[in-house]
């Protein structure tokens, strides 16, 4: 089994692998369709067993300074934990100034075929190895033409990537039904942006 954990995070601009068979490349079309707007997480199980993340910033016609800001910006990461689920929370940043607001990706991996085996490994793997890290693509596409825009490959710090694997071990929530009520449950309590502000349990910077 294989999963996104490296010692150092490398920073690639035009192609990222996700596995063996998979290449993502800049204003080539995305290779699967996208429901909706926004930052969305996800994690992937591919028929070798190999585990990995998309975290992607979907937009009508992005503009530069927005592609610039994922290019070359400060990405801010928040794990925020609402009715034991996790959100992960992410704000792009260029030269002190805020360019993507929080973004607030609620994340189930009990809904993912095989995913808690997956999870329990990368928690036993981040425990037994100090240095290690989660690593996470981003990936800009404009929904428009579903073309992508920008990547980048982050890393997480060590101790952002144990407490988000904890978080999401933490969740036991099975039933998809159940969990969109929940979801919706929160949605109409709290504004965006709320959660990444009131319910952060730890943050860091892609690369810390």
């Amino acid at each position: 089994m294989s999963v996104n954990l490296i010692w150092l995070a490398p920073f690639l601009k035009k192609t990222i692998w996700l596995h063996t068979m998979l290449a993502i490349s800049i204003n080539t079309p995305f290779y699967r369709p996208l429901e909706k707007e926004g930052g969305q997480l996800s994690y992937f199980i591919s028929e070798e067993e190999s585990g990995n993340w998309e975290l992607i910033w979907c937009a009508t016609n992005p503009t530069p300074s927005e592609i610039k800001g994922f290019q070359e910006g400060r990405i801010e990461y928040r794990l925020a934990v609402v009715e034991t689920i996790p959100f992960f929370c992410f704000r792009v940043c260029l030269e002190d100034k805020i360019i993507i607001p929080w973004n607030e990706c609620p994340f189930n991996g009990n809904l993912i075929p095989k995913g808690r085996t997956h999870f329990n490994f990368i928690k036993v793997v981040l425990e037994t190895n100090s240095e290690i890290r989660l690593t996470i693509p981003l990936i800009v596409i404009d929904y428009q033409d579903y073309l992508v825009k920008s990547l980048r490959y982050s890393s997480l710090s060590v101790d952002f990537s144990k407490s988000f694997v904890e978080a999401i071990l933490g969740c036991h929530i099975t039933n998809q039904n159940f969990y969109s009520e929940v979801l919706n449950n929160i949605y109409e309590e709290f504004s965006v942006g709320e959660i990444a502000e009131i319910f952060s349990v730890c943050q860091c910077n892609a690369g810390d």
